[in-house]
């Protein structure tokens, strides 16, 4: 099950590079960088894909070079995807060399947001894209380190608008605060997203924290 969720986990972040690669292309922009972690994405998902990969009837040695393989095309794909978003967005090169990316949605750790929220005055942008050909709603969560953070979202580039629009947000105690490192707090986003379109998430710290909430997150809205 490992194996078989870990080629999916790539598969995944493979596809959204290649929507991300195309919008870049469309744009004008040199897109070498993600094309070269795509070539590694699926190269490793390739060669996972072996008869023996999948089913687990390899030996012990060959399954830990599958997953060395698929962690380490995965771990070059996420700093090339993250810049690629925020060219996308249009944050423009400065923005787009301090992208960085937190791989998971259930992670308990993401060391930009440790970093940038722990200011009085800190804030950070989080580049949301839907690489999909239909509209979704997808609820996002993101560690922080304290509660007293809001999030407002920037219209994305393709939409023409500069505009700020409120964001349906809460935040609530981390159940993974007690992991080694883990950040105290999670903040669940959800915001509608068009196909293949991207939006600019800015979350920022406030003087008073919204109503810590238990129990149910944010339902996406379909």
């Amino acid at each position: 099950p490992a194996s078989k969720a870990s080629d999916r986990a790539a598969w995944a972040a493979g596809h959204a590079a290649k929507a991300l690669e195309v919008l870049l292309r469309a744009d004008g922009v040199m897109a070498d960088p993600i094309a070269t972690a795509i070539a590694g994405i699926d190269a490793s998902v390739g060669v996972h894909q072996h008869h023996d990969g999948l089913t687990g009837t390899d030996l012990e040695y060959v399954a830990l070079n599958y997953a060395n393989m698929i962690a380490n095309a995965t771990a070059a794909l996420a700093p090339a995807s993250a810049a690629a978003a925020t060219r996308v967005a249009g944050l423009g090169d400065q923005a787009a060399s301090a992208a960085a990316g937190c791989p998971e949605r259930n992670i308990s750790v993401c060391p930009a947001t440790a970093k940038a929220l722990q200011e009085e005055n800190g804030q950070i942008e989080a580049v949301l894209f839907n690489p999909l050909a239909h509209s979704r709603t997808e609820v996002v969560a993101i560690p922080v380190p304290v509660a007293t953070v809001e999030a407002v979202d920037s219209m994305a580039k393709r939409d023409q608008s500069a505009s700020t629009l409120p964001v349906e947000y809460e935040v609530h105690p981390s159940i993974m605060a007690a992991t080694d490192g883990g950040l105290p707090f999670t903040l669940f986003v959800a915001i509608p997203l068009k196909p293949f379109e991207t939006r600019t998430v800015t979350l920022r710290r406030t003087s008073t924290a919204k109503s810590l909430v238990r129990g149910d997150v944010l339902a996406p809205q379909q």
